[in-house]
């Protein structure tokens, strides 16, 4: 499989999830995926980790406008999630709408500190904020 998708309605039991985490066999469960797009809930945040894999080069993080209200306490674990991610063979990166609603104060360094270690295989990063942007210069 070269590319997930971890849409916010779609809903697992947390016991096939645990299942899953239990049993997940040498390399993960995509050990060949290539591209994810991952709507973070509050409920699948915990489980991100099993849709990693060392071979991905297209990662696409939003946040859903129906699930805006991630709860403040589950920010750290995104970000320390952020920073988790495989950077090996990464060459895009697309941050989705609505992180503006979240505090951007939180992601900003895992951000920054994923595209940093990517090294020259990195490409494209897409940052669709509509209002509170950092301003970056180059």
């Amino acid at each position: 499989m070269h590319r997930v998708c971890v849409e916010d309605w779609m809903i697992l039991e947390e016991e096939t999830l645990n299942k899953l985490r239990l049993n997940s066999p040498p390399g993960g469960w995509f050990p060949a995926l290539q591209g994810l797009s991952w709507c973070i809930t509050e409920f699948n945040l915990p489980y991100a980790d099993l849709f990693f894999s060392p071979h991905l080069k297209r990662i696409s993080i939003y946040v859903s406008w129906f699930n805006t209200a991630l709860p403040l306490s589950t920010l750290p674990t995104l970000a320390s999630i952020i920073s988790a991610l495989p950077i090996s063979s990464l060459e895009r990166m697309a941050v989705g709408d609505n992180f503006e609603m979240l505090s951007w104060a939180h992601f900003k360094d895992p951000f920054s500190s994923v595209i940093l270690r990517c090294g020259s295989s990195f490409t494209e990063y897409d940052a669709r904020f509509h209002y509170r942007m950092p301003h970056w210069t180059t």
